[in-house]
C-alpha cells in the first residue's frame, strides 16, 4: 500500500494543492510555518478513517476540526488516492463551517472498498499494511512501572496509537518485554525436559528482526535486551560496553525507539512473511532530524529505505545534511506566498554541500549575514583596486572570524597578486 497523491483545500494555510508522492522517500522542507506539519496532519487525518475501518467495520476516523478550516472559507476538504494491489482507491473528507449550506459532501465509497479488501487480506493472508505517524513530540523515556504490567497483543493491535498526536514509545517497550517473557518462559520449560515447550519461533524471530533493524542503522549497537535484576531495565551493547537505555542520549533513545517501533509494527502486521521488515506501509515522521547528530542525519534516509524497503516514508526536515543525501525529485519545498502555501521542486540537491543546501533550498545564509556582506564588500574592493581599504577590512574580519577562514586566505592572495602585477 502507498499513497499516490493528496489534495488539500482550505485546510489551515493551504488554499488548494494536489501533491503527487513517490513510492519510497518524500521529504518536505520549508521555514517554520510553511505548512510541512500541515501536510502530514492532513494525511494522518485522512488515513485515520482507513485505520479505524480496518479495526472495526463502519468505524469513523477523525473529522477535520472547525479551527483548521482556512480563514474566510466555508469548508475544508482532504482527498487521498491510495494504491493497493495495482488498484486506485480515492476518498475525500469534507467539513463545513457551522451554519453554512453543505453544497458538497464527503465521498468515502472507495475507502469502504479498501477497508473490505484489507480486512480480506488480513483474514486470508494474515497481512496488514503498517500505518504510523511519529510527531515532533515523540519521546523515549526510561522504563516506568507500567513496563511491568501484563499485556497481550494481537495482530490488529498494530494500529494502536498509530496516528496519535503524542508518541512516547511505551507500547514498543511493553511489546518487547512480552516477547522476552515468551522466549524466557519457553526456554525455561524446555530446559526442564518438556519437548513440547521448545523456544517460541515467532518471538525469537521478532527479537532477531529488531536486532537486524537496529544494527542496520547503527552497527555499533547490538543485543537489545531486558534485565529484571536488580531493577527492570532495557540494556544494549554499544561498542562493546553494556548500557541501560537511560544512559543513552535523547537522540540515541529516540532513534532506537522509533526504528524499533517501526520494526515491531511490521512484525505484528506480517507474521507469515519470511522477513517482516519487507512488509509495506505508510510511515509519517515530522522533523526526521529531531535530536540527531549531523552524522546520523546524513545516513538516516538511506538506512530507512534499506532496512524497510517496501515502506513509503513521508517526512519533514530542516536538515541540510539530510537534503544532501536525497535526490531533488524526492523533495517538496513549501513556501508561504500570497496568503497560501505553494509547493515547489528544487532543481538539484543530492551531493551538494550543506552551505549550498542552506542557501539554495532552505533560503538561509550559510554564515552570519553581516559577515557575508563584509566578505562580499572585501572582494569588491580588491576587484576595484582599493587595496588599502581592502587590507583594513580584511584585518577587521580576521579579528571577528574565529579560526583560519579560507575566504580571507583567498582575499590575501588576490591582494598580493594585485600588488605584484599591478592589476
Amino acid at each position: 500500500m502507498r499513497i499516490d497523491n493528496i489534495t488539500v483545500e482550505n485546510f489551515r494555510g493551504i488554499h488548494k494543492q494536489t501533491i503527487t508522492l513517490l513510492p519510497n522517500i518524500n521529504l518536505f522542507v520549508g521555514i517554520n510555518g510553511s505548512g510541512k506539519s500541515t501536510v502530514l496532519d492532513a494525511i494522518a487525518l485522512s488515513l485515520s478513517w482507513l485505520v479505524e475501518g480496518i479495526q472495526k467495520i463502519e468505524s469513523k476516523g477523525e473529522s477535520i476540526p472547525f479551527e483548521s478550516i482556512k480563514n474566510g472559507q466555508d469548508y475544508a476538504s482532504i482527498g487521498l488516492t491510495v494504491l493497493e494491489n495495482n488498484r486506485r482507491y480515492q476518498w475525500e473528507n469534507v467539513e463545513f463551517q457551522r451554519g453554512y449550506p453543505a453544497d458538497k459532501s464527503s465521498n468515502l465509497l472507495e475507502l469502504n472498498q479498501l477497508v473490505y479488501e484489507t480486512q480480506k487480506g488480513y483474514k486470508n493472508e494474515h497481512q496488514l499494511p503498517v500505518i504510523a505517524y511519529y510527531p515532533t513530540n515523540r519521546i523515549a523515556q526510561g522504563l516506568s512501572q507500567s513496563f511491568l504490567a501484563t499485556k497481550s497483543f494481537s495482530q490488529i493491535d498494530v494500529y494502536e496509537n498509530a496516528l496519535g498526536s503524542y508518541a512516547n514509545f511505551e507500547t514498543f517497550f511493553e511489546w518487547f518485554r512480552l516477547q522476552d517473557d515468551i522466549v524466557n518462559e519457553h526456554l525455561k520449560k524446555s530446559s526442564n525436559g518438556n519437548d513440547n515447550y521448545a523456544t517460541d519461533a515467532g518471538a525469537t524471530q521478532q527479537f532477531q528482526m529488531i536486532a537486524r533493524a537496529l544494527e542496520g542503522f547503527i552497527p555499533a549497537y547490538r543485543n537489545l535486551r531486558i534485565t529484571r535484576i536488580p531493577t527492570p531495565q532495557m540494556l544494549i551493547d554499544k561498542n562493546g560496553e553494556t548500557l541501560s537505555l537511560n544512559q543513552l542520549s535523547d537522540g540515541e533513545k529516540n532513534m532506537i525507539a522509533m526504528i524499533g517501533d517501526i520494526a515491531r509494527r511490521l512484525a505484528m502486521a506480517n507474521p507469515t512473511l519470511p522477513n517482516p521488515l519487507e512488509g509495506d506501509g505508510v510511515i509519517l515522521i515530522d522533523e526526521l532530524d529531531l535530536h540527531l547528530h549531523p552524522a546520523w542525519q546524513r545516513m538516516i534516509v538511506s538506512k530507512l529505505t534499506e532496512v524497510f524497503p517496501n515502506c513509503q516514508f513521508i517526512v519533514t526536515t530542516h536538515s541540510p545534511q539530510i537534503l544532501s543525501h536525497v535526490k531533488a525529485d524526492h523533495i517538496f519545498l513549501l513556501k508561504q506566498e500570497n496568503d497560501t502555501i505553494s509547493v515547489l521542486k528544487p532543481l538539484e540537491s543530492y551531493g551538494k554541500s550543506s552551505d549550498r543546501q542552506l542557501e539554495d533550498i532552505l533560503g538561509v545564509a550559510s554564515r552570519p549575514l553581516a559577515i557575508k556582506e563584509e566578505l562580499h564588500r572585501l572582494f569588491l574592493l580588491i576587484q576595484e583596486g582599493n587595496l588599502d581599504q581592502a587590507k583594513a577590512l580584511m584585518s577587521k574580519l580576521e579579528d571577528e572570524i574565529e579560526g583560519r577562514e579560507p575566504e580571507l586566505v583567498k582575499a590575501n592572495v588576490l591582494i598580493q597578486r594585485k600588488e605584484i602585477l599591478g592589476k
